[in-house]
């Protein structure tokens, strides 16, 4: 938004885009949550979490006109790929675990480590992990928040932020004749 607005965008523009069938994204951000939030055994949670992201591939697909709107649904789609490929968990690279780590000190800290890190929603890569490369593999780091993510998450963020401050930028428009207005009248 910070783009948006320095680029001379209004907030409001937002709320004149028009998406197709947003019931379902907000069905999908349900079942996400539902599925992290909640107190669900392992593979119930995964199974949420799979149709969420079944859910928001669709409507992001059905969205795809939208400026930067295939570029969010390609970060899911690899995102989706790489977890349904192993089945329904993100491989997390342990050598990019120990690159987020605060500090000059490689070892990770309390729960950071490999051996904590396996979960309903993660598990550490190995030998037999498949398209390793698509999982959580690239260690970011802003101020003091760090964390790993993945080249789809990239893509999402990326697509999501070129989104915003487009349709930021977009003029508004003008209001339609109404019954006591003339076309063209100010």
């Amino acid at each position: 938004m910070g783009i948006g607005w320095a680029r001379g965008g209004r907030l409001g523009a937002l709320g004149s885009v028009s998406i197709r069938n947003s019931w379902l994204l907000g069905t999908a951000i349900g079942l996400a949550l539902i599925a992290r939030l909640s107190p669900v055994p392992p593979g119930a949670a995964r199974l949420l979490a799979t149709c969420a992201s079944l859910a928001a591939l669709i409507a992001l697909w059905q969205n795809r006109h939208h400026p930067f709107g295939l570029l969010m649904c390609s970060g899911l789609a690899l995102n989706s790929l790489v977890i349904l490929l192993n089945g329904g968990r993100m491989p997390v690279s342990a050598s990019a675990l120990l690159g987020a780590a605060p500090g000059p000190d490689p070892a990770p800290p309390p729960g950071l480590g490999p051996a904590h890190f396996p979960g309903a929603r993660h598990m550490v890569a190995g030998p037999e992990t498949r398209l390793p490369l698509l999982g959580d593999v690239l260690p970011v780091g802003l101020g003091r928040v760090r964390m790993v993510v993945s080249p789809g998450d990239l893509l999402m963020g990326l697509g999501l932020g070129g989104f915003v401050q487009r349709r930021m930028r977009e003029p508004e428009r003008a209001a339609a004749p109404g019954p006591f207005r003339r076309p063209g009248a100010v």
